[in-house]
């Protein structure tokens, strides 16, 4: 009889987490996603080598630097909603939006780094974050370029 106080089933044993885990898994076996995933890590991996390419990939710190990098905007962000919502605090979100989006660049830059030696299912599976990354960007950009209400403002 098991007497541990940890009852939980192991990972997957229900529907919902099964259906999930095959829909995160499934772009791994896309074959399609092959040629334009060869071509772009060609084009990355045709970058420079040195000192900003063994940067961006953490060398030094003897870590991948992207899963480091890609904390600094989603906080500055999500600190901005915060902000966002309080009054009088629309000049420093905006000011923290700004920033989300300049660490957004070298975040990127990090994870292409790293994509681009991956093995190809997981080049595959890595290609599903991309397009969100543009619309992750868009709407904290949109209000700082186009002055357009923001919740506080409502």
């Amino acid at each position: 009889m098991n007497t541990s106080p940890n009852t939980s089933p192991p990972l997957h044993t229900r529907p919902w987490s099964r259906r999930l885990r095959r829909a995160v898994d499934a772009p791994a076996h896309w074959d399609l996603l092959d040629t334009p995933a060869s071509k772009l890590a060609a084009a990355v991996e045709s970058l420079p080598h040195g000192p900003y390419r063994d940067a961006l990939r953490g060398v030094r710190l003897g870590h991948p630097l992207h899963p480091l990098l890609v904390q600094m905007p989603l906080d500055f962000w999500t600190s901005a909603e915060l902000l966002d919502a309080t009054p009088g605090g629309r000049r420093s979100a905006d000011a923290l939006v700004a920033a989300g989006l300049l660490t957004a660049a070298p975040a990127a830059l990090a994870g292409w780094v790293d994509w681009a030696r991956l093995d190809p299912p997981r080049r595959r599976t890595g290609l599903g974050p991309d397009p969100s990354i543009v619309a992750h960007l868009q709407p904290p950009a949109v209000p700082l370029s186009r002055g357009r209400p923001r919740p506080a403002d409502l």
